[in-house]
């Protein structure tokens, strides 16, 4: 009988076998290790390697057969036997997969952004260094973002000054501990099940892996009891936590690595039973290690690339769509960021004609885009953007080696300055112009900066009068309330039995205007029972955070300041003669960041403070600062990122801490 020829779509290695048996099962490569489904080749390629026919024949014969559809379960037919693929054809009724639309918008956005916003630089090529482990094992889309290089390059400066970006990283910092963006080393997603028995790529139904990578311990207890929506599980003698929904699971293998488990846990299970013994899949060896961005996408079996499109979405990319369904099997791209940026992309191909020609188009491409440059002149009216585009474009390279061709290409610090200097005046965000003031006390309200839009402008700086009016009329009805009873609000009231009834909100209404919601209170039910909870409807503006544009809910973003050493402590009645760090020098109220606001009248939901570690995760306004209600009654504002200490000296009232405000605001 004669011999049957294979070819792995993964390393290309041609191969022949006696045994017709094999066709149709997942055999391994013995070149390359990878496993791929065992389809007869064209007699047109046949130009095997002999030296791996013997060791490849008795290897194959042993194999289990690939997954099958319910109805070729049924006829005993296989799904992947030669002749009968999936996705091929372009057949009514067949299933077509979304590779090459991906693979194709990818490679021409390389040319049409040339003169935009990012550039190339070269492919290292060879085997990946990027760490896989935890990874699917059928992982077909890989995302890796080395997080702190790309955050400490040139090119991000303007961004790292942004301070609508600072106090968003302040937040998050706030949440999960001490670990700031310059500690995450790298971020690796890996999705697999996408183009599972050769149907149409379904995200739905792909299950996948994310590893963060840090510099500095985290402490992951310490994380969890932060959010206290997580829930524990034991898998394989290890601890990990679901999310609601049984979409999310997240597992501290140890200080510096995170791995989050998407779409179900079942993925997460299985990253743990493996212990990290897979680092690195061989058919995504396109991956240049150097590249600072990533993102590749390979599929177990390449096959099920072919013949996805009929038609394409633009009739000048049809030559380019074309050649791509008939040989892309794999493709790579990948960002370098220092003081100028650049991008590489390479694309896998069945073999090296299919990579000439692919890489000839290319070119065509290219050249036609420059020469409707020509014709036109500026596009859009914008000349020297245009002119420098065309600079990009045209230092695009182009190249092949053996069966994978590579896009390369540069944008020089120069020419961003140049294109940042091309950019109109006035409009648009500009991020680079100075940082935010360290500190806003309760009389000032500068306008913000570095922001070229003048209504979200004034809106922003609205938001932030409207709420410091909100804490300054709390904190007054805080003080009529002492005057009244000799002490302030407790954090909440309580049965005789100890069991909490209702928020201070909610004893603080008659000195906000509020005596005739308050009546309709019964002080002596809990915040939910029938009377009280549908009163959470009617919550007081001044209960309500603006930041944000938020619309007025049910809950609000004030919260008074507990724990040991505050002026709130459970059991203690809280009394200006007991602050002895002095009013002006003690937090009583803190606004909130919108995940941690709380139903109004429901009682124990305030912010805890727990001791100098605690992490204070403030409502963050255009300038990074948090604001504060002080004892004294007036409102003020610390930045984020304050390095005085300010922020937590100020939650205790007797820690004995001199704070010197003009010592803030100077930084």
């Amino acid at each position: 009988m004669p011999a049957i020829t294979l070819e792995c779509p993964h390393c290309n290695a041609q191969l022949k076998v006696k045994n017709p048996n094999v066709l149709g099962k997942r055999v391994p490569c013995p070149k390359c290790g990878e496993r791929f489904v065992a389809e007869e080749m064209d007699d047109e390629y046949d130009d095997m390697d002999d030296d791996y026919e013997e060791e490849a024949d008795d290897e194959y014969e042993d194999e289990r057969p690939a997954r099958r559809s319910r109805s070729a379960a049924k006829s005993g037919a296989s799904p992947e036997r030669s002749g009968k693929k999936r996705g091929g054809g372009g057949k009514k009724g067949q299933k077509k997969s979304a590779l090459p639309l991906i693979v194709g918008a990818c490679i021409l956005g390389i040319l049409l952004v040339g003169g935009g916003i990012v550039g190339v630089m070269s492919l290292a090529g060879g085997s990946n260094k990027i760490d896989m482990t935890y990874l699917p094992d059928n992982t077909e889309l890989v995302v890796h973002l080395k997080v702190a290089d790309v955050w400490n390059a040139g090119v991000m400066s303007d961004v790292r000054s942004n301070p609508m970006v600072n106090a968003g990283l302040g937040f998050a910092t706030a949440m999960v501990g001490d670990i700031t963006i310059k500690d995450i080393e790298s971020v690796t997603l890996g999705v697999g099940n996408i183009s599972q028995d050769g149907q149409q790529p379904n995200m739905e139904l792909a299950k996948g892996i994310a590893v963060v990578r840090l510099s500095k311990d985290l402490d992951g207890e310490e994380v969890v009891k932060k959010f206290p929506m997580l829930i524990k599980a034991e898998h394989g003698g290890k601890s990990y936590y679901k999310m609601p929904g049984d979409k999310l699971g997240v597992w501290f293998v140890d200080g510096k690595t995170i791995v989050f488990g998407i779409q179900g846990f079942d993925a997460l299970e299985k990253a743990i039973d493996s212990g990290g013994s897979q680092s690195r899949f061989a058919r995504f060896d396109m991956i240049d290690p150097d590249d600072q961005v990533v993102f590749a996408i390979a599929p177990e079996n390449p096959a099920l690339s072919k013949n996805a499109f009929t038609k394409a979405p633009d009739p000048k990319l049809e030559p380019l769509i074309k050649l791509m369904n008939e040989f892309a099997s794999g493709m790579a791209m990948g960002f370098k960021l220092s003081d100028g940026v650049g991008l590489s992309g390479s694309m896998q191909c069945k073999n090296s004609d299919g990579a000439n020609q692919i890489k000839d188009e290319l070119e065509r491409i290219r050249t036609e885009i420059n020469q409707e440059i020509d014709r036109k002149g500026a596009i859009g009216g914008f000349a020297a953007q245009t002119a420098l585009g065309k600079k990009v474009i045209e230092a695009i390279q182009v190249s092949t080696d053996g069966t994978t061709v590579s896009v390369k290409a540069e944008i020089t610090a120069a020419q961003i300055t140049e294109m940042k200097d091309s950019l109109p005046k006035g409009g648009g965000f500009n991020p680079g112009g100075g940082g935010p003031p360290a500190f806003v006390d309760g009389g000032e309200n500068p306008p913000p900066r570095n922001l070229g839009n003048p209504i979200a402008n004034a809106r922003m700086a609205a938001q932030m009068i409207s709420s410091k009016n909100n804490l300054k009329q709390i904190m007054l009805a805080m003080h009529n309330y002492h005057d009244t009873h000799g002490q302030f609000p407790d954090a909440y009231s309580k049965s005789p039995d100890g069991k909490p009834l209702l928020s201070w909100r909610v004893h603080l209404l008659p000195y906000l205007d509020e005596g005739n919601l308050y009546k309709r209170f019964k002080l002596d039910e809990p915040w939910d029972s029938p009377n009280n909870r549908p009163l959470l409807s009617q919550m007081p503006t001044v209960f309500h955070s603006p930041w944000g544009g938020r619309p007025r809910g049910n809950k609000s973003g004030y919260k008074l300041i507990t724990g040991p050493g505050t002026m709130f402590q459970d059991g203690k009645q809280a009394r200006l003669r007991d602050i002895t760090d002095g009013t002006s020098n003690t937090a009583a109220v803190l606004e909130v960041h919108v995940p941690l606001e709380a139903e109004w009248t429901k009682p124990g939901t305030d912010f805890k403070y727990t001791g100098p570690n605690t992490h204070v995760a403030g409502s963050l306004h255009w300038n990074g600062i948090f604001l504060f209600g002080l004892a004294d009654g007036s409102v003020r504002g610390i930045h984020h990122q304050d390095t005085t200490g300010a922020i937590k000296q100020i939650l205790t009232q007797s820690g004995g801490e001199v704070i010197d405000w003009n010592e803030i605001r100077a930084r």
